[in-house]
């Protein structure tokens, strides 16, 4: 499972910054952060339209997020706290508690996540490679 993680960072994250550092002539380190918080972004988005339209088929996608989970810690574990304020705020859904908390979690704080991963690597490959 770990070593899975680290190769889909690897592909999805590391490779975009290479070339990215490769072939672009403004080295901002904003620039990666943006790429990498887009990056991913459009995938939460891409997963979550998914879980979204086969939902009522199938209950047990919303598991499917449990990729989201691995790839967003330390910011996956705020959707427990979320999610209990949810719960007391407008009441117990399956929807609610397994979809739209994670999903919008992932889509707000993992995406500040990796814009912040981006942004720090695009520092570090500026001051190496500059």
């Amino acid at each position: 499972m770990i070593v899975g993680s680290i190769f889909i960072l690897g592909l999805l994250f590391i490779l975009p910054a290479v070339l990215f550092y490769t072939f672009s002539k403004s080295k901002a380190p904003f620039q990666l952060g943006i790429l990498f918080g887009s990056i991913h972004l459009f995938l939460i988005l891409l997963l979550s339209v998914y879980i979204y339209a086969n939902i009522k088929q199938d209950g047990d996608l919303v598991l499917l997020f449990l990729i989201a989970y691995g790839l967003d810690i330390p910011v996956s574990l705020l959707t427990i706290p979320i999610t209990g304020i949810a719960e007391k705020i407008i009441g117990t859904s399956f929807v609610l508690t397994n979809f739209w908390v994670p999903g919008i979690v992932f889509a707000i704080f993992g995406t500040l996540q990796y814009f912040f991963i981006g942004l720090g690597l695009g520092k570090l490959f500026k001051s190496r490679f500059a």
